[in-house]
């Protein structure tokens, strides 16, 4: 049998960000999502292990397997941990679907170099990004609506079934229709391996724009790097683009706002499960200084999320843009 990876998640936690105070003992609260049972369930083990007998003894088909059931167990059992608003949003991958997950975060992609959002609405998919120097990059655009993957129509998928359609090897292509605007087109696109270019810099005088697209590994090694060279050229002001950043490193959204946080400065509050808060704190003894804006939007989440309102509530930043996604959970990997 295969290994699985269990993704992401199963430890909830309540975030505060940088001031902000979290009051009240942490076996009062309640649950972050609706999992709690509203009335007695007796025996529950073993009603659940009679139900998966007699699933094995009398279901029509011989094609459901002991296995199967347990990975199905799992997968509810995530999907009741999850917000009602994103049922997807625990889940148990695959080996392929974990690689996938953790060269993203690395930086390396073999894909089409898209970010996209599903449209509940009308079964469609919105891109919020395009990779410089990607497959997609001079194909296709922000806010392109796909809706159709190799002449597939996407209604009823789920995320999973929608990123395995558009997952495949390297030189392998990929069929979409789309609108843009109100024209509707056909282009097709070769998988590819790319390094994602997460930190894009153009520099007017003393006013430098940073657009941060993802928060990757060592993401906040390359930023310190970029911001050492802006003072160095003089720069005094930053426009920090964060719109459309759905995050991504959890450590690395905390790191990033240390480069401009000083010392001692509380970046993130949590309330965890068997402590009641715990602080990660700046100890930049020297970090940088600068003018700054950071725009955001409401796909900016996560890890991005934390960069931006840290530095906001230590007023190292005035934030500007629509009202953000609103992650208010710890997602981990196991």
């Amino acid at each position: 049998m295969k290994q699985l990876a269990l993704l992401p998640l199963l430890c909830f936690s309540l975030i505060a960000t940088a001031e902000q105070k979290i009051d009240g003992v942490q076996s009062s609260q309640a649950p972050l999502f609706p999992i709690e049972l509203s009335e007695d369930f007796p025996k529950a083990k073993q009603t659940f292990n009679e139900v998966r007998q007699r699933l094995l003894k009398h279901y029509y088909s011989n094609r459901i397997t002991e296995d199967a059931l347990y990975y199905a167990a799992i997968q509810g059992m995530l999907r009741h941990a999850s917000p009602p608003e994103n049922k997807n949003l625990a889940q148990i991958w695959s080996p392929k679907q974990y690689q996938n997950f953790s060269d993203i975060l690395q930086g390396v992609q073999t894909a089409i170099g898209v970010q996209l959002k599903i449209n509940s609405a009308d079964a469609s998919l919105t891109i919020t990004h395009v990779s410089p120097n990607s497959p997609a990059d001079g194909k296709l655009q922000i806010h392109d609506r796909i809706l159709r993957i190799n002449g597939k129509k996407l209604a009823g998928k789920s995320f999973a079934q929608i990123n395995t359609m558009l997952s495949g090897p390297e030189g392998s292509t990929v069929k979409f229709t789309a609108v843009r605007d109100i024209k509707v087109f056909d282009t097709e696109l070769t998988r590819q391996q790319f390094n994602v270019q997460n930190i894009v810099v153009n520099v007017q005088g003393q006013l430098a724009y940073i657009t941060i697209n993802k928060v990757t590994a060592n993401i906040s090694i390359e930023l310190q790097k970029t911001l050492t060279q802006l003072a160095q050229e003089g720069v005094q002001e930053l426009i920090i683009d964060l719109r459309n950043n759905g995050g991504g490193d959890f450590f690395e959204g905390i790191r990033m706002a240390e480069t401009l946080l000083e010392k001692d400065k509380v970046i993130l509050r949590i309330l965890q499960k068997k402590q009641q808060i715990q602080n990660y704190i700046s100890t930049n003894n020297s970090p940088a200084n600068f003018e700054i804006v950071v725009l955001v939007n409401k796909n900016t989440a996560s890890s991005a999320e934390i960069f931006a309102v840290a530095l906001r509530d230590h007023q190292k930043a005035r934030l500007v843009g629509t009202r953000t996604h609103g992650i208010d959970s710890v997602e981990v990997t196991y």
